[in-house]
């Protein structure tokens, strides 16, 4: 990311732009990136901005990181807007759970 900021020539504040004029990318622009980039990877599932930024926040909280950080990354202002994305797959919550309860025989 940082050599393709250090690349650009243009004075833009959008993190995404075109080479044509520049300007910034709109969101069907972006959109349309996703799509033909899925489909070169020869991707069934519909791949998209925010099924990438929902991955992301699973992906690291299934690492540990704390849901602090991932509100931080994300921008969230409320931390109940972080948990409706990070979700835990079935082995990391049964891991939690097995941390977090203890089993009485």
């Amino acid at each position: 990311m940082q050599h393709y900021l250090n690349a650009r020539t243009d004075d833009g504040r959008a993190l995404f732009v075109t080479e044509r004029r520049p300007h910034r990318m709109s969101i069907h622009e972006i959109q349309y990136m996703f799509k033909r980039i899925a489909s070169r990877c020869n991707l069934e599932e519909k791949v998209s901005p925010h099924k990438m930024r929902h991955t992301l926040a699973t992906v690291l909280i299934n690492q540990g990181a704390p849901l602090v950080m991932e509100q931080s990354i994300r921008g969230h202002e409320k931390p109940e807007m972080t948990q409706l994305y990070a979700t835990l797959s079935g082995a990391s919550g049964q891991q939690a759970y097995g941390r977090c309860f203890v089993q009485w025989v």
